[in-house]
This record gives structure tokens, sequence and C-alpha cells, in this order.
């Protein structure tokens, strides 16, 4: 174990202890390799960067990350001009996303602390004022994966060892300035096996209602993180049980007692930790389905398609309310429902076998003048056809006038007047014009 040290008025103080390769037992393998690519490009500009949170947590157990979250000293500008494929977003605080085309790894810069006690989350601090700010002191490790070495600011090294959650902020504050972190203690809870103290249990039952004021946006994600899991069974009956889920999800709060939830739960969660163990993904489009499967209410047999799906999309919304997935989840969801109860789309067959309708046609070219009862020979001859002599006068002059010269179908070829093949020459816009030069024109034609 090393020491990190600071140099302050007072000369050296001990900041962090930092554990090597063989201490920690990281896997440096299990580390995406797109989150070491962030961290070397920024470490190469000159800047302290590190992964940190769960991402960590989870390799120090041996498990494989979901997501990666980077923390750095650059700020959120400096970040973007080095990465192309970023966008700062966030309003309280920036952040950057470097967006890759099957991952977002999300780059955050160090938090103030002084500043955070005084209300304001936009200012930017050291290393050590942003591991004072962390939930939870299992989730304040800072890991270099270039070195391999480990950081620990609050000594959360013994905690993991006694395999304890401790809150690294006073409980009766922590729950108030961000309610999600009672979410994230039970989700701790569950995937860890670590213990609660009685002080921080006792704290979320008190200040469950604080999860009433938090934005729908902030809930869903929370939401897609525990159906992400691989536990979200044990998750959502912790919630229950420490009176969450009302706020999170009041519907499906009303039947969390029934056994068969829990059920349809385990399955998918079993299914989750498989493609896992193989490196897959998730995707968000298939995380609704085991929530809302025992209680929809099957539509009508005489709809159709369209309609059976709509009245499940309306079903799913009431149910996951007040989250608010994307539209293309929510659809995706009920055509795997429907699927999943043998109610599929019919296929309309296509009719290959369409008749021309020739007679139409015919009879609208003898009215112009028997055209399409001319044959090509006829043409090449150059006479007049039968039907050319059947036309009337009125129709022998409309041909005359056209230009058809006595050949009615020899006529319309050669110049097109029937079938609109000339085009009409266009003036050109005004501004194509040169300046003067029709004006020019029509007086000298008026003088003369």
């Amino acid at each position: 174990m090393k020491i990190r040290y600071k140099q302050t008025e007072k000369g050296l103080k001990e900041v962090a202890k930092v554990y090597t390769a063989g201490e920690h037992n990281i896997d440096r393998t299990k580390v995406d390799e797109k989150a070491v690519s962030v961290i070397r490009r920024l470490t190469d500009g000159g800047f302290e960067t590190f992964l940190v949170g769960g991402a960590v947590r989870d390799l120090m157990l041996g498990l494989i990350p979901k997501d990666f979250d980077v923390v750095t000293e650059a700020s959120p500008r400096q970040v973007h001009q080095i990465f192309r494929n970023s966008r700062i977003i966030g309003r309280r605080f920036k952040i950057v996303h470097v967006v890759y085309k099957d991952k977002i790894i999300e780059v955050s810069t160090f938090r103030s602390l002084k500043d955070h006690e005084d209300g304001n989350d936009n200012r930017f601090g050291t290393i050590e004022e942003d591991a004072k700010r962390r939930d939870f002191s299992i989730n304040s490790f800072y890991y270099n994966p270039l070195n391999e070495e480990l950081l620990d600011f609050n000594d959360a090294y013994k905690d993991f060892k006694q395999k304890k959650i401790r809150s690294l902020i006073p409980l009766g504050r922590t729950f108030i300035e961000d309610p999600v972190r009672m979410i994230r203690a039970l989700k701790a809870y569950v995937i860890t096996g670590f213990s609660l103290s009685f002080f921080m249990k006792s704290a979320i039952k008190r200040y469950s209602s604080e999860l009433g004021r938090v934005s729908t946006s902030r809930l869903t994600e929370e939401l897609n993180k525990i159906l992400c899991t691989g536990h979200s069974g044990e998750i959502i009956r912790e919630l229950y049980r420490y009176k969450l889920l009302v706020y999170i999800l009041p519907c499906i709060s009303l039947h969390a007692k029934e056994v068969r939830l829990y059920d349809t739960l385990r399955e998918y969660d079993a299914h989750v930790l498989e493609e896992k163990a193989k490196g897959e993904k998730k995707s968000v489009l298939d995380l609704y389905v085991p929530l809302f499967s025992s209680f929809i209410v099957l539509p009508d047999k005489d709809l159709t398609y369209q309609e059976k799906k709509a009245d499940v999309v309306r079903q799913i919304k009431i149910l996951l309310s007040p989250n608010t997935p994307s539209n293309a989840s929510l659809e995706h969801s009920a055509i795997t429902f429907l699927s999943d109860n043998d109610i599929k789309p019919v296929k309309r067959k296509k009719n290959r076998n369409k008749k021309k309708a020739d007679a139409g046609g015919g009879a609208l070219n003898a009215t112009s003048g028997g055209v399409g009862e001319r044959t090509k020979s006829d043409c090449e001859k150059g006479g007049a056809s039968e039907a050319d002599a059947a036309l009337s006068p009125p129709g022998a002059e409309i041909g005359k006038m056209s230009g058809f010269n006595g050949s009615a179908g020899c006529g319309l070829e050669k110049t097109g007047s029937q079938t609109g093949n000339i085009r009409k020459k266009k003036k050109k816009p005004y501004y194509y014009r040169k300046r003067g030069s029709y004006a020019g024109k029509e007086k000298n034609e008026e003088v003369s």
C-alpha cells in the first residue's frame, strides 16, 4: 500500500491510501476498452482521470459493470475539445457524454465541496473534495486502469472488507439533498450482499416521502438500471418493504405482494445474468415486459391488430406511470406481449395477377382520331388507315391543326403534341436577367 500526500501550509498531509494491483485484485480485462481509451486520451492531455462509482465497486466484487463512469480534473469544455464524438449535457452540473456506436461513456469533472455546501453545484474542485461528496463509502473508490492503482480517500477499503454500506454524508441531510440515494442504497444492499446499519434503515423509512419530488426522468433512469442488474425482483421487493415502490411504480405496488410478479421477474433476471456472462447487453426496448405482463388484460378478439396494440400500450402507460419510457419502448413492449400471447398481425397476400384495363385505353384513343388503332407498319408507309378515313370533319380539322398532316398516328409520334413531350421554354427568373436588357428592347421597338 502507498500513501498519497498533499502539500498544505502546515506541510505534507495524508489524503488517500493507494492500493496496487496485487492488493485490490481487480481484473483489468473486465474494464471496457472504450473507457480505457477515454482515460488514456485525457491523461495524455495532462489531466488526472479515473474510473469511479459503482463500476469500481463491481470490479472489486468480480462482476462485469454495466456502465463505466469517468471523472477528471478537465472541465467539460476541455473534454469536449479533446473528443469530437462528445456532447455537453446537464444544467445543475454539466457533464460530457462521449458517444460511441454501442456505448456512452459519461465524463464528469471533480466537484467542489465548499460550493456544494452553499447550494451551488456548478463549481469544480479537487479530487479530495469530489471524494467527500460521494454518497456511500463503497462507491468512493478511484481506479486508474493505466497503472492499475486504486485510490481510497474515505477509508472505504475497510468498509469493503467488513461488507457494510456507510453514508459519507450525515443521514439527516443526504436523503433530503438527493432522495434517489435511498434507491441506490437498497440496490447496493441487494447486489453486494453488504449490510445496512440500523440508522440508515430508519432514515430510509423516515425520508421515503422525499422521493415524491424527484423528476420522472430520473425515476425512469433508475428503473432502467434496476431492470438491468439481474436482481430486479429482489430490489423491487426491498423497495416495497421500505415504502419506496409506491413513489416509483404506484400501480405495480398495489400487486407487490403477489407471487406471480416475482416469479416472472425471477425468470427475467436469470436471462439477464446469462446475457451478462456472455458479454451481451440488454436492450432498453425489452426491459418492461416482465413488470406488466402479469397484469395486462388481453384486448377483445374482434379488434384489429393495431387497435389491440394501442390498447396494450395504453395499459402499459398506466402501469408504469409516472415513469416516461420512450414511445419505441412502449410499442416494442406491446408487440412482444401480443406475440407471447399468440397475437400477431395478419399478413396481406399481394395480388400479382392484376388485369390491365386495356378496353378503356382503346376507346380513349379512338376518340382522339383513331391513334390507338394504328400500327407501326401504317406509320412507316405514311398512308392513312381506315380509322383516319372514318374521322368526322371536326376530327379531321383537329388533326390538321395539331400537325398530323393527314396521318394522325405518324403525326402524333413525330410532333408529340398529344403525349406532352414538347416542353415550353421557361423564362429565366428576374434575378438571372441582365439589368436593363429587356426594358431596353421594349423601348427600341416602341420608338421604331
